[in-house]
């Protein structure tokens, strides 16, 4: 049975020169060339970009804040 890595963070990269959260993609890069599978749940950002690195994880990114009616 292949277990999923679920890594939950305030920050990672929005594009690839950017240095948010980089040692979260650090991280899951290295654990994506160990074969390891998951998925990255990270606040929204205005910007968005798939990182082609880590192919074997996904980048989930939600909004949240103050919900109104």
């Amino acid at each position: 049975m292949e277990k999923h890595i679920i890594v939950l963070s305030t920050s990672f990269p929005r594009s690839h020169d950017d240095d948010a959260g980089i040692f979260v993609s650090h991280l899951v890069t290295a654990l994506a060339e160990k074969g390891c599978v998951g998925s990255v749940i990270v606040s929204k950002d205005v910007t968005q970009e798939t990182l082609d690195k880590i192919k074997t994880f996904t980048i989930e990114r939600f909004s949240y804040g103050i919900c109104s009616p």
